[in-house]
Protein backbone atom coordinates (compact mmCIF):
# COMPACT_ATOMS: atom_id res chain seq x y z
CA UNK A 1 0.00 0.00 0.00
CA UNK A 2 2.98 2.12 0.85
CA UNK A 3 4.15 1.83 -2.45
CA UNK A 4 0.67 2.58 -4.28
CA UNK A 5 0.57 5.79 -1.99
CA UNK A 6 3.86 7.60 -3.59
CA UNK A 7 3.60 6.26 -6.91
CA UNK A 8 1.83 9.70 -8.58
CA UNK A 9 4.34 11.69 -6.60
CA UNK A 10 7.62 9.87 -7.79
CA UNK A 11 6.06 10.12 -11.06
CA UNK A 12 5.78 13.77 -10.74
CA UNK A 13 8.84 14.59 -8.75
CA UNK A 14 11.08 12.47 -11.19
CA UNK A 15 9.92 14.96 -14.51
CA UNK A 16 10.86 18.33 -11.92
CA UNK A 17 13.67 17.48 -9.80
CA UNK A 18 16.83 15.74 -11.84
CA UNK A 19 17.73 12.03 -10.82
CA UNK A 20 21.47 11.55 -10.75
CA UNK A 21 23.63 10.01 -8.45
CA UNK A 22 25.13 13.65 -7.69
CA UNK A 23 24.06 14.66 -4.08
CA UNK A 24 21.57 17.26 -4.81
CA UNK A 25 19.97 20.41 -2.14
CA UNK A 26 17.07 22.51 -2.41
CA UNK A 27 15.25 24.28 -0.01
CA UNK A 28 12.03 23.54 2.02
CA UNK A 29 8.82 24.81 3.27
CA UNK A 30 6.50 22.81 5.25
CA UNK A 31 3.64 23.87 6.40
CA UNK A 32 0.86 21.59 8.69
CA UNK A 33 -2.33 21.76 10.32
CA UNK A 34 -3.07 23.55 13.11
CA UNK A 35 -3.75 21.05 16.41
CA UNK A 36 -3.11 17.74 14.57
CA UNK A 37 0.03 15.50 15.23
CA UNK A 38 2.15 15.84 12.70
CA UNK A 39 5.69 15.30 12.26
CA UNK A 40 7.71 18.90 12.52
CA UNK A 41 9.87 19.79 9.68
CA UNK A 42 13.20 18.43 12.16
CA UNK A 43 11.88 15.23 12.03
CA UNK A 44 10.75 15.33 8.33
CA UNK A 45 14.52 16.28 7.43
CA UNK A 46 16.09 13.19 9.64
CA UNK A 47 13.20 10.67 7.81
CA UNK A 48 14.44 12.33 4.34
CA UNK A 49 18.38 12.00 5.69
CA UNK A 50 18.05 8.69 6.66
CA UNK A 51 16.78 7.60 3.29
CA UNK A 52 19.40 9.83 1.38
CA UNK A 53 22.35 8.88 3.81
CA UNK A 54 22.66 13.20 3.88
CA UNK A 55 20.18 16.29 4.66
CA UNK A 56 19.69 17.74 1.18
CA UNK A 57 17.71 20.66 2.55
CA UNK A 58 19.80 24.04 2.78
CA UNK A 59 18.65 26.96 4.29
CA UNK A 60 19.89 29.45 1.52
CA UNK A 61 18.14 28.59 -1.61
CA UNK A 62 20.02 30.55 -3.87
CA UNK A 63 18.95 29.66 -7.70
CA UNK A 64 17.99 26.10 -6.26
CA UNK A 65 14.59 24.55 -6.39
CA UNK A 66 12.22 24.89 -3.44
CA UNK A 67 10.09 22.16 -2.43
CA UNK A 68 7.16 23.09 -0.49
CA UNK A 69 5.16 20.90 1.33
CA UNK A 70 1.67 21.39 2.58
CA UNK A 71 -0.59 19.18 4.70
CA UNK A 72 -4.20 20.04 5.15
CA UNK A 73 -6.80 18.07 7.02
CA UNK A 74 -10.30 17.50 5.70
CA UNK A 75 -11.97 13.52 5.26
CA UNK A 76 -8.60 12.38 5.22
CA UNK A 77 -4.67 14.08 5.27
CA UNK A 78 -3.50 15.12 1.89
CA UNK A 79 -0.23 16.34 1.12
CA UNK A 80 0.39 19.22 -1.50
CA UNK A 81 3.66 19.26 -3.02
CA UNK A 82 5.14 22.33 -4.96
CA UNK A 83 8.60 22.51 -6.90
CA UNK A 84 9.30 26.00 -6.84
CA UNK A 85 11.85 26.78 -9.81
CA UNK A 86 14.20 29.96 -9.48
CA UNK A 87 12.34 31.69 -12.29
CA UNK A 88 8.77 31.12 -10.70
CA UNK A 89 7.68 28.42 -12.50
CA UNK A 90 5.63 25.51 -10.05
CA UNK A 91 5.06 22.17 -10.34
CA UNK A 92 1.96 20.79 -8.01
CA UNK A 93 1.05 16.95 -7.19
CA UNK A 94 -1.08 15.49 -3.73
CA UNK A 95 -0.43 12.47 -1.96
CA UNK A 96 -3.11 11.65 0.52
CA UNK A 97 -3.53 8.87 3.33
CA UNK A 98 -6.45 8.16 5.66
CA UNK A 99 -3.97 6.64 7.98
CA UNK A 100 -2.42 9.61 9.53
CA UNK A 101 -0.36 12.08 8.99
CA UNK A 102 2.51 10.76 10.46
CA UNK A 103 2.16 7.74 7.81
CA UNK A 104 1.40 10.54 5.38
CA UNK A 105 4.86 12.34 6.15
CA UNK A 106 6.62 8.63 4.95
CA UNK A 107 5.23 8.70 1.69
CA UNK A 108 6.30 12.41 1.17
CA UNK A 109 9.85 11.26 2.26
CA UNK A 110 10.04 8.58 0.05
CA UNK A 111 8.78 10.81 -3.10
CA UNK A 112 11.65 12.97 -2.60
CA UNK A 113 14.16 10.31 -1.08
CA UNK A 114 13.60 8.36 -4.80
CA UNK A 115 13.22 11.42 -6.96
CA UNK A 116 16.77 12.68 -5.57
CA UNK A 117 18.26 9.07 -5.34
CA UNK A 118 16.50 7.09 -7.87
CA UNK A 119 18.73 4.04 -6.31
CA UNK A 120 17.24 4.55 -3.07
CA UNK A 121 15.80 1.48 -1.95
CA UNK A 122 12.66 2.50 0.01
CA UNK A 123 13.01 1.11 3.95
CA UNK A 124 11.13 -1.38 5.00
CA UNK A 125 7.53 -0.94 7.63
CA UNK A 126 8.88 -1.79 10.35
CA UNK A 127 7.30 -4.96 12.14
CA UNK A 128 4.34 -4.58 14.21
CA UNK A 129 4.94 -5.51 17.39
CA UNK A 130 2.54 -7.31 19.62
CA UNK A 131 2.31 -6.80 23.46
CA UNK A 132 3.30 -9.61 24.91
CA UNK A 133 0.44 -10.85 26.84
CA UNK A 134 0.81 -9.70 30.30
CA UNK A 135 0.58 -11.63 33.41
CA UNK A 136 -2.56 -10.35 35.50
CA UNK A 137 -1.52 -9.60 38.55
CA UNK A 138 -2.40 -11.41 41.64
CA UNK A 139 -5.38 -11.01 43.48
CA UNK A 140 -6.11 -9.67 46.59
CA UNK A 141 -8.55 -10.47 48.97
CA UNK A 142 -9.36 -8.77 51.67
CA UNK A 143 -10.11 -10.50 54.83
CA UNK A 144 -11.96 -9.06 57.86
CA UNK A 145 -10.32 -10.63 60.95
CA UNK A 146 -11.95 -9.17 64.06
CA UNK A 147 -9.92 -7.79 66.89
CA UNK A 148 -10.43 -7.06 70.47
CA UNK A 149 -9.18 -3.83 71.31
CA UNK A 150 -9.85 -2.92 75.16
CA UNK A 151 -11.24 0.68 75.31
CA UNK A 152 -8.75 2.95 77.71
CA UNK A 153 -10.39 3.26 80.88
CA UNK A 154 -10.82 7.03 81.44
CA UNK A 155 -9.12 8.55 84.51
CA UNK A 156 -11.44 8.59 87.72
CA UNK A 157 -13.09 11.84 88.43
CA UNK A 158 -11.98 13.37 91.45
CA UNK A 159 -14.89 13.41 93.73
CA UNK A 160 -16.89 16.61 94.14
CA UNK A 161 -16.08 18.70 97.39
CA UNK A 162 -19.32 18.40 99.50
CA UNK A 163 -21.72 21.25 99.50
CA UNK A 164 -20.03 24.03 101.98
CA UNK A 165 -23.53 24.30 104.06
CA UNK A 166 -23.83 25.91 107.66
CA UNK A 167 -23.68 23.31 109.71
CA UNK A 168 -24.51 23.47 113.71
CA UNK A 169 -21.46 21.40 115.59
CA UNK A 170 -21.33 20.30 119.62
CA UNK A 171 -18.26 19.04 121.31
CA UNK A 172 -17.26 17.38 124.46
CA UNK A 173 -13.76 18.13 125.39
CA UNK A 174 -11.51 17.25 128.58
CA UNK A 175 -8.17 19.54 129.07
CA UNK A 176 -4.85 19.31 131.50
CA UNK A 177 -2.98 22.43 131.91
CA UNK A 178 -2.25 24.95 134.33
CA UNK A 179 -2.22 29.00 136.40
CA UNK A 180 -5.94 28.33 136.05
CA UNK A 181 -6.11 26.54 139.80
CA UNK A 182 -2.71 25.88 141.85
CA UNK A 183 -1.05 23.00 140.79
CA UNK A 184 -2.08 21.22 137.70
CA UNK A 185 -5.21 22.32 136.09
CA UNK A 186 -7.99 19.77 134.98
CA UNK A 187 -11.58 19.25 133.82
CA UNK A 188 -13.82 19.13 131.17
CA UNK A 189 -15.54 21.55 128.31
CA UNK A 190 -18.66 21.00 126.27
CA UNK A 191 -19.12 23.42 123.41
CA UNK A 192 -21.62 24.50 120.49
CA UNK A 193 -21.51 26.31 117.85
CA UNK A 194 -22.05 26.81 113.61
CA UNK A 195 -19.23 25.89 111.29
CA UNK A 196 -18.29 26.25 107.38
CA UNK A 197 -15.80 24.60 105.39
CA UNK A 198 -13.70 27.34 106.34
CA UNK A 199 -14.17 28.48 109.60
CA UNK A 200 -16.34 27.41 112.59
CA UNK A 201 -17.13 29.63 115.90
CA UNK A 202 -18.40 28.17 119.35
CA UNK A 203 -19.63 28.71 122.75
CA UNK A 204 -17.74 26.92 125.43
CA UNK A 205 -17.97 26.44 128.85
CA UNK A 206 -15.14 24.85 131.23
CA UNK A 207 -15.06 24.02 134.80
CA UNK A 208 -11.46 22.96 136.33
CA UNK A 209 -11.43 20.50 139.22
CA UNK A 210 -10.37 22.45 142.72
CA UNK A 211 -6.84 22.60 143.54
CA UNK A 212 -5.20 23.65 146.92
CA UNK A 213 -2.16 25.88 147.84
CA UNK A 214 -0.96 25.45 151.67
CA UNK A 215 1.86 26.43 153.76
CA UNK A 216 2.48 26.21 157.79
CA UNK A 217 0.19 28.48 158.46
CA UNK A 218 -3.01 27.67 156.26
CA UNK A 219 -4.34 26.85 153.07
CA UNK A 220 -6.47 27.72 150.08
CA UNK A 221 -8.71 25.60 147.49
CA UNK A 222 -9.74 27.19 144.54
CA UNK A 223 -11.93 26.26 141.83
CA UNK A 224 -13.21 27.89 138.60
CA UNK A 225 -16.01 27.92 136.35
CA UNK A 226 -15.50 29.73 132.87
CA UNK A 227 -17.19 30.05 129.41
CA UNK A 228 -15.49 31.13 126.12
CA UNK A 229 -16.25 32.74 123.07
CA UNK A 230 -13.95 30.87 119.99
CA UNK A 231 -13.75 31.46 116.69
CA UNK A 232 -11.70 29.59 114.39
CA UNK A 233 -10.19 29.78 110.63
CA UNK A 234 -9.94 26.11 109.47
CA UNK A 235 -8.53 25.29 106.44
CA UNK A 236 -7.63 22.10 104.53
CA UNK A 237 -4.43 20.71 105.04
CA UNK A 238 -4.80 17.15 103.55
CA UNK A 239 -7.22 15.03 103.07
CA UNK A 240 -9.72 14.79 105.98
CA UNK A 241 -7.22 16.94 108.30
CA UNK A 242 -7.72 20.46 108.93
CA UNK A 243 -5.93 23.14 110.98
CA UNK A 244 -7.57 25.19 113.58
CA UNK A 245 -5.95 28.68 114.17
CA UNK A 246 -8.52 30.00 116.74
CA UNK A 247 -8.70 33.21 119.33
CA UNK A 248 -10.13 32.58 122.78
CA UNK A 249 -12.08 34.90 124.90
CA UNK A 250 -12.44 33.62 128.69
CA UNK A 251 -14.61 34.78 131.40
CA UNK A 252 -15.66 33.28 134.19
CA UNK A 253 -15.75 33.30 138.41
CA UNK A 254 -12.34 31.62 140.51
CA UNK A 255 -14.18 30.66 143.79
CA UNK A 256 -11.94 30.33 147.32
CA UNK A 257 -12.37 28.57 150.62
CA UNK A 258 -9.77 28.80 153.65
CA UNK A 259 -8.66 26.37 156.32
CA UNK A 260 -11.43 26.93 159.14
CA UNK A 261 -8.58 27.05 161.64
CA UNK A 262 -7.27 30.55 160.38
CA UNK A 263 -8.97 33.76 159.63
CA UNK A 264 -10.26 34.29 156.00
CA UNK A 265 -8.77 37.55 154.62
CA UNK A 266 -9.51 36.44 150.95
CA UNK A 267 -12.64 36.78 149.44
CA UNK A 268 -15.08 33.73 148.41
CA UNK A 269 -15.01 34.22 144.75
CA UNK A 270 -13.19 36.13 142.05
CA UNK A 271 -14.04 37.39 138.28
CA UNK A 272 -11.19 35.74 136.30
CA UNK A 273 -10.40 36.78 132.72
CA UNK A 274 -8.58 35.37 130.02
CA UNK A 275 -7.37 35.72 126.51
CA UNK A 276 -5.48 34.71 123.65
CA UNK A 277 -4.62 31.73 120.72
CA UNK A 278 -5.55 28.25 120.03
CA UNK A 279 -4.58 26.32 117.76
CA UNK A 280 -4.28 22.52 116.40
CA UNK A 281 -5.94 19.97 113.83
CA UNK A 282 -9.56 18.75 113.08
CA UNK A 283 -9.58 15.03 111.76
CA UNK A 284 -12.48 14.00 109.98
CA UNK A 285 -13.42 10.37 110.89
CA UNK A 286 -16.56 10.79 109.02
CA UNK A 287 -19.11 13.63 107.61
CA UNK A 288 -20.43 13.97 110.96
CA UNK A 289 -17.60 13.16 113.53
CA UNK A 290 -14.40 14.76 114.35
CA UNK A 291 -11.70 14.68 116.85
CA UNK A 292 -9.87 18.26 117.71
CA UNK A 293 -6.57 18.12 119.45
CA UNK A 294 -5.79 21.65 120.22
CA UNK A 295 -3.45 23.73 122.42
CA UNK A 296 -4.09 27.23 124.10
CA UNK A 297 -1.87 29.83 125.83
CA UNK A 298 -4.11 32.70 127.45
CA UNK A 299 -3.08 35.75 129.33
CA UNK A 300 -4.69 36.28 132.62
CA UNK A 301 -6.38 39.22 132.20
CA UNK A 302 -7.43 39.51 136.27
CA UNK A 303 -4.74 37.92 138.34
CA UNK A 304 -6.14 36.48 141.87
CA UNK A 305 -4.43 37.23 145.31
CA UNK A 306 -5.44 34.87 148.76
CA UNK A 307 -3.86 35.81 151.60
CA UNK A 308 -4.32 35.70 155.77
CA UNK A 309 -3.08 37.58 158.65
CA UNK A 310 -0.94 36.31 161.29
CA UNK A 311 -0.51 39.03 163.59
CA UNK A 312 -0.54 41.84 161.61
CA UNK A 313 1.11 40.31 159.18
CA UNK A 314 0.04 39.02 155.76
CA UNK A 315 1.05 35.72 154.43
CA UNK A 316 -0.03 34.85 150.54
CA UNK A 317 -1.05 31.35 150.36
CA UNK A 318 -2.56 31.49 146.65
CA UNK A 319 -1.35 33.90 143.66
CA UNK A 320 -2.27 33.02 139.88
CA UNK A 321 0.07 33.44 137.26
CA UNK A 322 0.18 35.91 134.70
CA UNK A 323 -0.11 32.95 131.95
CA UNK A 324 -2.28 29.83 131.62
CA UNK A 325 -2.79 27.26 129.00
CA UNK A 326 -3.92 23.66 128.94
CA UNK A 327 -4.15 21.34 125.92
CA UNK A 328 -7.54 19.59 125.20
CA UNK A 329 -8.82 16.51 123.00
CA UNK A 330 -12.42 16.50 122.23
CA UNK A 331 -14.95 14.75 120.25
CA UNK A 332 -17.49 17.08 117.96
CA UNK A 333 -20.44 15.93 116.10
CA UNK A 334 -21.60 17.67 113.31
CA UNK A 335 -25.71 18.30 112.15
CA UNK A 336 -27.32 17.59 110.09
Amino acid sequence: MRFLEVGLALAALATTLPAHADRQTLGLTYVTPTGEHCPTQAELRARVARELGYDPFVAETGQRRTIGIHIERASSFTARLVDRASSGEERARELSSSSGCSDLVDSVVLAIAVALDPEVVPAPDPPVLTPAPQTPPPAVVSIMVPVYVEKPRPPPLPKPAPPDRLRGLVSAAFGVGAGFVPGVSVGPALAIGLRRRLWEVAIEGTAQLPGTSANALGSVDITSAMGSFIPCYTPRVVERVHAMLCGNLTLGGVFLSGDDALAQSFDSWAVAAFTGPRAGATIALSSQFDVHLVGEVLGNLAPIEATIGVYETSVTLYQSPPVAGRALTAISVSFP
